[in-house]
């Protein structure tokens, strides 16, 4: 009876570290074009006590990924964040697009962080010099992930 409750602790144990140390969640708007300074903006915070990796994939409305415009306060290529740390991503696309985005991230180094982003979407329109208008997009309730 023992060998069996080990076995069964023992496969509930690999199946929890298999996945521990990742996370993901949707960006589920965005909108851009680069004529009308219509953009949106991706805040990253790494509120962990690690480096970790992030990966930002954002998709047009017809599936297809769309490069981001600008990274800001990322390390090693645009691809991790330092620990305690806030990057930015902006998408403008040159013609006008819309989308969603996945947001991933893993920990590096064996680290076993559970959650480690917190992130919140902001379009802005801007229609002229005097005129503005910013949307709030919520990511996971601003919930760890």
């Amino acid at each position: 009876m023992n060998i069996k409750l080990f076995i069964i602790t023992l496969i509930f144990s690999l199946a929890n570290f298999a996945y521990a140390g990742s996370g993901s969640a949707i960006l589920s708007h965005w909108s851009g074009q680069a004529s009308t300074n219509t953009s949106t903006f991706l805040y990253l915070s790494n509120v962990s006590d690690n480096t970790i990796n992030v990966s930002v994939t954002f998709y047009d409305d017809f599936g297809n990924p769309t490069p981001a415009t600008s990274f800001s306060n990322f390390i090693n290529g645009d691809t991790q964040l330092s620990p305690k740390s806030t990057g930015q991503i902006l998408i403008r696309p040159p013609s006008r697009k819309n989308g969603f985005a996945v947001i991933e991230w893993s920990n590096l180094y064996g680290d076993d962080n559970q959650v480690a982003l917190v992130a919140t979407g902001l379009r802005i329109v801007v229609n002229s010099s005097s005129r503005r208008a910013d949307t709030i997009i919520p990511i996971n309730d601003g919930k760890p992930f």
